[in-house]
């Protein structure tokens, strides 16, 4: 049998969706909450929800919640026939040596070897609650959230220099500039500039030190503004503010051309952009805040 490539799966997914032109529906197409699992209670991140929100955009799913084969089957339920699954990643760490010692390694026994732990991909099958008969949960209750308590909170964390009609992130001041709000149309589209500028903000040296000195154009400057875009959905994701398309569409050629390069790449940035969101909440004290649903099961 053909070794399957979980990596180039993911990738083609999300390739044929960006190509589709309907980036801003299938990033947060959720309006009942993030993708959870029913049975645990577990918020899915990073790549997992770029998948899963992929999947109930296509599918139409309306319910956020999640679960195996054999948790529905636990709960007295089962899987619809002909209903199929769709793929969560998980990762397993391993260790193994650390081939950049070079010939130093000749000279070391077995037990000598420096060694380093690697992530590897594990997939794992899923069912919406939709696709499932004779499952009983608890209805979903929606938590109060106050997102413009939220907004102002994150904007005391980052230097803002408010005025003229750019917005952007500048790495060598370590400074935000932003139009003033009222020259935005919408109160959605100012907290999905901020945010996205926000995520630019992390990557700075003294955060989480990322790459920021990209020419405009060049791949990694690509990657940047991918790990940007999905961590500002990330975060409205988080806070329930209506994910628009003030950004994506001017990089959108740029991040097809790294995907069809680079298969790992979106779960790379994935996982940069769930970084970013998490530090972001962490420094805003409301690390767990985003949950906008109770645990259903």
């Amino acid at each position: 049998m053909k070794r399957r490539n979980l990596y180039q799966e993911v990738t083609n997914k999300i390739i044929m969706a960006l190509e589709s032109g309907n980036f801003s529906e299938w990033i947060q197409p959720w309006n009942n909450g993030l993708p959870f699992n029913a049975i645990s209670g577990h918020r899915y991140k990073g790549i997992n929800q770029i998948i899963l929100g992929l999947e109930m955009w296509v599918k139409g799913y309306e319910d956020p919640r999640w679960l195996t084969f054999n948790q529905a089957k636990k709960i007295g339920g089962h899987i619809k026939k002909g209903e199929k699954s769709s793929t969560v990643v998980f990762w397993k760490f391993i260790e193994v040596v650390d081939c950049e010692c070079g010939e130093q390694s000749s000279r070391m026994s077995e037990d000598e070897l420096p060694t380093k732990v690697v992530p590897i991909a594990r997939a794992y099958r899923v069912f919406n609650v939709a696709q499932c008969e004779g499952i009983k949960l608890k209805p979903l209750q929606k938590n109060y959230f106050d997102v413009d308590a939220f907004t102002k909170s994150l904007l005391t964390l980052p230097e803002i220099r408010w005025g003229g009609m750019r917005a952007c992130y500048i790495p060598s001041k370590d400074v935000i500039c932003l139009p003033k709000k009222e020259n935005f149309i919408h109160a959605e589209g100012f907290k999905e500039t901020f945010y996205h500028e926000l995520i630019h903000w992390t990557g700075h040296e003294n955060r989480l030190n990322r790459n920021l000195k990209n020419r405009f154009g060049s791949a990694e400057y690509a990657m940047e503004e991918l790990v940007a875009e999905l961590g500002s959905a990330f975060l409205m994701a988080n806070t329930g503010v209506p994910f628009g398309e003030t950004q994506y569409t001017d990089y959108i050629d740029s991040w097809l051309e790294v995907l069809h390069k680079d298969s790992r790449a979106i779960f790379t940035a994935a996982r940069k952009a769930q970084d970013a969101c998490d530090f972001v909440l962490e420094k805003a004290g409301l690390q767990e805040c985003g949950e906008e649903f109770k645990k259903a099961a």
